[in-house]
């Protein structure tokens, strides 16, 4: 047999689907993929299809294809399964507030997963979803661990000025 089309490997993410596929010329001709050189059961046709798995996050496969005149293996495909990308998303009414009323934060994770949101700095608090100060510049962060199918976000920092006093030293009143 003449392998005349290699298994390309690839790059994904847990549950993504995995296809490897080989050409081969010949008669009579038969297939048995391996993993890491040892033969997967039941895996003898041209096409190797399965679902990604960090508990394989790098694999390497191979085709053995066989005939009555004999044998190729394939060159090696690599398969590489990682943590999918999240980011967060901290979403603020305004970055500029009167000192004591209460800020509602809003943090979402790509992932749908429950995003934490702490106090950084400045003299607040933080109850729930809800930050209040009697005045100054507060920060806040949010940030989002992952899982075993998500990588961790990346933490998102933003900063609130609770202003004593008017909001609006221009406004005049007639």
């Amino acid at each position: 047999p003449v392998i005349s089309g290699q298994p390309e490997g690839a790059s994904v993410y847990p549950d993504d689907v995995v296809i490897l596929r080989v050409t081969a010329e010949g008669a009579n001709l038969s297939f048995q993929w391996r993993r890491e050189g040892a033969d997967l059961p039941g895996e003898n046709g041209p096409l190797l299809m399965f679902a990604a798995s960090l508990a394989i996050p790098r694999a390497r496969y191979e085709v053995v294809v066989t005939n009555p005149g004999g044998s190729v293996t394939s060159l090696p495909a690599w398969v590489f399964v990682s943590q999918r990308p999240q980011t967060i998303t901290l979403d603020l009414p305004a970055l500029v507030v009167a000192a004591g009323s209460g800020v509602r934060l809003t943090a979402t994770a790509s992932s749908g997963l429950p995003v934490s949101v702490t106090l950084v700095s400045g003299a607040a608090s933080l109850a729930g979803n809800v930050l209040t100060s009697q005045g100054g510049d507060v920060m806040v962060r949010a940030t989002q661990a992952g899982n075993a199918t998500y990588a961790p976000a990346d933490p998102v920092q933003r900063t609130i000025r609770f202003l004593v006093g008017s909001l609006a030293p221009y406004l005049t009143v007639r």
